[in-house]
Parts: C-alpha cells; sequence; structure tokens
C-alpha cells in the first residue's frame, strides 16, 4: 500500500491508501491530466509567467515568437522586428536566435537554401529601411 495525495480545486489535500498499482495509474491520470491542460492553455501563458515558474518555451514555437523579441528595448529594433511578418520573425529567430544553417533551415522547410537565403535577404532589408528611417538627418556641410 502507498500513501496518494489528492489535491481538491479549493488547495485542500487528502492521504488516500492504495496499492502501488493504482498508484502508478493515478499518477500518469494526474500527469496526462498536466499535460493536456498545457496542451490547451500554453498559448495563453505569458513569457513573464513562465520564466517565474522556470519554464523554457521551446525557441521554434510560433506562439512565442513575438515573445522572444518582445524583451528587446531598443524602440528602432522593435519598430523594425514589428515591421516583419509572423513567418519572416520566424525565419530571423532560426538564424539569429537558434543559430541554425540555412541549409538545416531549408531542409525543415522543404525549400532550397537559396529560398531561404533570399528571404533573409529580404528580412534584413526590410528591418535596415527602418533603421535608415529612424536616424536623424544632418544635412552635408
Amino acid at each position: 500500500m502507498k500513501a496518494y495525495i489528492y489535491r481538491f480545486m479549493d488547495g485542500t489535500k487528502c492521504a488516500v491508501e492504495v496499492t502501488e498499482e493504482l498508484h502508478k495509474e493515478l499518477e500518469q491520470l494526474d500527469k496526462d491530466e498536466y499535460n493536456n491542460w498545457r496542451r490547451e492553455n500554453r498559448r495563453h501563458v505569458s513569457l513573464e509567467m513562465l520564466v517565474e515558474n522556470s519554464v523554457e518555451p521551446t525557441v521554434t514555437d510560433a506562439y512565442f515568437t513575438d515573445e522572444l523579441f518582445g524583451a528587446i528595448q531598443n524602440e528602432r529594433v522593435q519598430t523594425a522586428l514589428e515591421s516583419l511578418s509572423e513567418k519572416q520573425r520566424i525565419l530571423l529567430s532560426k538564424v539569429v536566435l537558434e543559430k541554425m544553417s540555412f541549409r538545416k533551415i531549408a531542409k525543415e522547410m522543404n525549400v532550397s537554401k537559396e529560398a531561404i537565403r533570399q528571404q533573409y535577404s529580404v528580412i534584413l532589408r526590410k528591418m535596415q529601411e527602418i533603421f535608415d528611417e529612424a536616424l536623424p538627418k544632418y544635412p552635408l556641410s
């Protein structure tokens, strides 16, 4: 016999003596319930809450793309990132944050390496335009 702690919704707990086999089943059910809850609610959880609870979101998770770059304090960088589409931010995340090669990204996305290189060039050009617009214009004299 082994004690199983049942947790009620109101926060109270109750210990119940159960067999080893039943204890394993109950633990597995708890694990499954938690994983189902997490799968359904993870896109509604803030990055701050995850950090507070020492949970690392995966960098490739599209739900966290904005959260990944959102912590950058530089306004020009923020403006440049906001000008990108979600697909472009994901590609930028893979290259910059995950340090993935164009070849690996291309294989993952089932496209050519040149297509990824071209998309990345477009992203950099778009961001450069935002930086150039944000710089003060001084007359040459």
